[in-house]
């Protein structure tokens, strides 16, 4: 049974069972006060601003390190955040949301020393953007995410999503 905090998204090779990666979304809110005032500006002045929130992505690295060796360019990451970023628009015009929001972990110094890089210019050379506050935590506009689906093509059909996890 579900407790219906958040939903994942998997993503496997076509016809295939095997996760190759995987995000979750879920509903959050967030302070007006706590939004750029550039943003401000052009949302109502609700005390808090309904947003999406992708709580986790994650890709298979033996999938992704094999997929280099055969000379390929994988971008599972960039796939798996588009199709996050699609799924929070359809689900905005359903409930209501403003923004997409990551808030992005940092690597332990452990992991640091293990070669792992930081998240954060992943999500912001996609056009996420710190918050003044939280600079840990990135957003983007639903309306931005709108502009840009809309100007891109969308994705191969080597991919498939769905929301079950196996």
């Amino acid at each position: 049974m579900s407790s219906k905090v958040s939903t994942v998204f998997v993503l496997t090779e076509k016809g295939g069972t095997k996760v190759r990666g995987y995000y979750t979304l879920s509903s959050k809110g967030i302070t007006f006060e706590d939004l750029p005032a550039a943003v401000q500006k052009r949302l109502p002045r609700y005390p808090q601003i309904g947003a999406t929130l992708l709580g986790r992505l994650g890709v298979d690295e033996k999938f992704r390190n094999d997929l280099i060796e055969r000379g390929e360019k994988p971008r599972l990451g960039e796939l798996l955040l588009v199709d996050a970023q699609k799924n929070c628009l359809q689900s905005s015009s359903k409930v209501g949301s403003a923004v997409m929001l990551i808030d992005v972990e940092q690597p332990s110094e452990a992991e640091a020393a293990a070669g792992t890089r930081d998240p954060l210019s992943f999500y912001t050379q996609y056009g996420f953007i710190p918050l003044p506050k939280s600079p840990r935590t990135v957003f983007k506009r639903v309306t931005t995410i709108e502009k840009e689906l809309n100007s891109v093509t969308k994705p191969g059909p080597a991919t498939t999503f769905g929301n079950d996890v196996r």
